[in-house]
């Protein structure tokens, strides 16, 4: 007679990036890095979480993700493609949020250049290029007290994450409230700070997992 087993839940997973059920937070780093990116003045505006292969890092940085992102002052955009026009991209995912559209919407931004939206008539700003996009966008978030955390997984030295470092150093300087948390290995988060032309990213804070 054959045995009729019972199906269990797994409550552990062994997929990269999945938050499991019985996930067991590190919560002394995730306390850290949430603390800092909420001070009125943070002590650093990127933090990396390095390590070797199957650590957890990309589960640790859904963590905080997720935290800041039920939070109602806090906007989370995550980077699919780090090898892609990280600006774009980061253009495009704040516009697909409906509630933060509706702000662009209502300040008569024009974006039609980057194909979002339509052309807006007797707008206040038209947008030319994509970093035009990005920084109408961030200055509106500020008018309404929203700060940005942007998530990119498994960075690497290439020319796409040279011109976004080169793009936050302005943002920071324009004192938008914009925020990245990377990860990466070892060997490729110690080349992107080894260049110390690309300012916001050489005095990133650097936490191993």
């Amino acid at each position: 007679m054959r045995k009729i087993y019972k199906e269990e839940d797994n409550p552990y997973t062994l997929q990269f990036s999945y938050i499991p059920p019985q996930y067991i937070s590190r919560m002394s780093l995730t306390d850290d890095i949430i603390k800092d990116l909420k001070k009125s003045v943070p002590a650093f505006r990127c933090h990396f979480l390095t390590g070797v292969r199957g650590c957890g890092k990309t589960v640790l940085m859904a963590e905080i993700s997720e935290i800041l992102s039920s939070e109602k002052d806090w906007i989370t955009v995550d980077i699919e493609n780090p090898e892609g026009n990280i600006i774009e991209l980061l253009a495009r995912g704040l516009y697909r949020k409906p509630h933060i559209r509706n702000m662009f919407v209502e300040a008569k931004l024009d974006f039609s250049v980057m194909g979002l939206g339509v052309s807006v008539e007797k707008a206040k700003l038209i947008a030319s290029n994509e970093l035009d996009v990005l920084d109408m966008m961030l200055s509106t978030l500020k008018k309404h007290n929203k700060k940005l955390l942007v998530t990119i997984d498994e960075v690497t030295y290439c020319e796409e994450i040279a011109e976004f470092s080169h793009a936050l150093s302005s943002y920071a300087r324009a004192k938008y409230d914009i925020f990245v948390l990377m990860t990466g290995l070892k060997s490729n988060i110690k080349a992107l700070k080894n260049d110390k032309s690309l300012t916001f990213l050489y005095r990133a804070k650097e936490h191993e997992v």
